[in-house]
């Protein structure tokens, strides 16, 4: 269970104590990127009171990324089941062997139900072909006609509704929904109104959620995506993600060995082509180039700070259409046999080469967490009980005085705050979490040590409203690289007669604040991330997320001050 994973958690107690799908009270921050998986392990936590938020996270991510393997298998059984009679794993093989496969199916983040989606709808894809290979394109376009709902007729609605889930699951999904509908929509092409009932159910879910997001979080995308930049290039950092990702495991060898082996007609002959194979073709195609499309994505915007995380879906995709194959030539026999090879060295040998923290800032996140929690497989927060993330919680809360805005910077020393000087508290200001504030950036174990009634304020920005909108002025680890200044922090939170002590922020620093937090956009963005919900709020929030998704603020008081004020 890694520290993002839970971030999840925090939100979904959130909920479960009336507060709304936010991480502070009081406070309509997007933080987590997932609708859809929050909303799964709420639920599950309702109807299963007795098990931990955690452990519900763990399992349904490991159940889910069992099924979609089984989906995708599934899925490339129903393309290829006529071309022989031995169906042997290839593609799931590869999947199925890759360390970050297990590690992420268990992080408590929503890489489970993005592979069980991904499965899923490739075989509601499959399922429209024909079951016997020799239909004529006069009997497929006959079943058609007639509105058939056995395979190889019409889309059914439930496949369309499906599909449209994708970006409900992460915004960037929305490229595999493209592909993916491109499909559907080429089986409807000869009955424009169902191609048209199919993409109103499609977006149907999506669309009321957006409206949701926009006028509730006065946002169009998550914060994280805001924090992240996620529309702006960083190819020189994303080569090097990619690099990081498929060089521990030799991921090219298997890659190229399956999509060769079990796509390749053998032997090597011009296929005789009717409408069934082109259909085929035409998932297959459609299927790999979501996958290359998704995995150039992750390139363009600079990877992730995660060991393979932001490829995985991209792997599992390009290796769906070959999850199985059927031996039909020798070529395809050794395919199978040189994957099996490579698998077994893969899960015995081959591991990230880095314990912890790489030297491109990218994180072993099994390692790092299992080492920080001095536990081999930390899932609750017992496990992580003596960590340090924990034990920086533990004496905040303890040190934290009522009304108080408390300060912390990542000390490696743990000692009473009034005597650390990386430490210190201030009065907080009218209006603000009466429970108090700490400032601390890594937000996941320590805001569920600290309890969902008191402010965390995140200084990396991924569940502030505030430092999600900074310029972006430098290049470092993906969402590592707003880091929301104390002067911002003070000036929005400490109360104006606070006397600050020695040292940093600065009180010339925390007055250019103050007079900045009055100017510009800014009281618009806080108004409608703090002010009462109603229907007038839900209104202007809609209309404003247009022009607040594209305000930035430069991090310096001082320059801010002097561009909006």
């Amino acid at each position: 269970m890694s520290d993002d994973g839970y971030i999840y958690i925090r939100v979904v107690n959130q909920l479960l104590a009336g507060h709304g799908p936010v991480f502070n009270q009081g406070e309509r921050v997007e933080t987590t990127a997932s609708p859809l998986w929050l909303g799964m392990v709420t639920f599950t936590k309702l109807a299963l009171p007795p098990i931990s938020a955690p452990w519900i996270a763990v399992l349904l991510g490991l159940l889910l990324s069992v099924a979609g393997l089984a989906f995708a298998q599934w899925g490339a059984y129903r393309l290829w089941k006529s071309q022989g009679r031995a169906i042997l794993p290839l593609g799931a093989l590869v999947v199925a062997a890759l360390p970050p496969f297990w590690e992420f199916a268990t992080s408590g983040l929503e890489t489970g139900l993005a592979f069980v989606w991904l499965g899923a709808s490739f075989w509601g894809l499959a399922r429209l072909l024909p079951d016997r290979n020799d239909h004529s394109e006069a009997n497929s376009a006959g079943a058609r006609a007639n509105g058939s709902s056995r395979p190889g007729a019409d889309p059914p609605f439930w496949l369309g509704a499906l599909i449209g889930l994708g970006v409900l699951i992460r915004p960037d999904f929305g490229l595999f929904v493209l592909a993916f509908m491109a499909v559907l929509l080429f089986f409807c092409r000869h009955r424009p109104v169902r191609c048209l009932q199919l993409t109103a159910v499609a977006l149907a879910l999506p669309l009321a959620y957006q409206v949701f997001r926009m006028g509730y979080y006065a946002s169009i995308v998550p914060n994280p995506a805001l924090t992240k930049e996620a529309s702006s290039a960083d190819w020189s950092r994303g080569w090097t993600y990619l690099v990081d990702t498929i060089k521990p495991y030799w991921l090219p060898l298997p890659l190229l060995l399956a999509l060769v082996g079990g796509l390749m007609p053998w032997p090597l002959r011009p296929p005789r082509w009717n409408l069934r194979l082109t259909e085929r073709a035409f998932i297959v195609a459609a299927v790999i180039t979501a996958g290359l499309a998704h995995g150039l994505y992750c390139v363009y915007v600079g990877g992730d700070f995660m060991h393979a995380r932001f490829l995985l879906p991209a792997i599992f995709v390009l290796m769906m259409p070959v999850a199985v194959i059927a031996l039909d030539a020798p070529p395809r026999v050794f395919a199978v046999a040189s994957v099996l090879v490579w698998a077994i060295v893969c899960v015995t040998t081959l591991r990230v080469p880095y314990p912890a923290t790489g030297p491109d800032l990218i994180a072993n996140e099994r390692g790092y967490y299992a080492k920080l929690a001095g536990v081999s497989h930390p899932i609750t927060l017992d496990d992580y009980a003596a960590s340090f993330f924990a034990q920086m919680a533990t004496r905040a809360k303890t040190d934290l005085q009522p009304d108080s805005l408390m300060l912390l910077w990542q000390s490696t020393v743990l000692r009473d705050c009034p005597d650390d000087p990386t430490c210190y508290q201030l009065p907080l200001g009218d209006g603000l979490p009466s429970d108090g504030a700490i400032a601390w950036p890594t937000i996941g174990i320590f805001s569920n040590t600290v309890g969902i009634d008191v402010h965390v304020i995140d200084n990396l920005s991924l569940a502030d409203p505030l430092g999600s909108h900074l310029e972006l002025t430098r290049r470092n680890r993906p969402g590592h690289e707003k880091l929301l200044p104390s002067v911002w922090i003070v000036g929005r939170f400490a109360d104006s007669a606070a006397h600050l002590p020695p040292g940093p922020p600065p009180p010339e620093g925390v007055a250019a604040a103050r007079e900045a937090l009055s100017c510009g956009r800014i009281p618009e963005l806080l108004t409608a991330v703090t002010g009462d919900m109603t229907p007038a709020r839900f209104a202007h929030n809609f209309v404003d997320s247009f022009a607040l998704y594209r305000f930035r603020f430069p991090p310096g008081p001082q320059e801010a001050r002097e561009r909006l004020c």
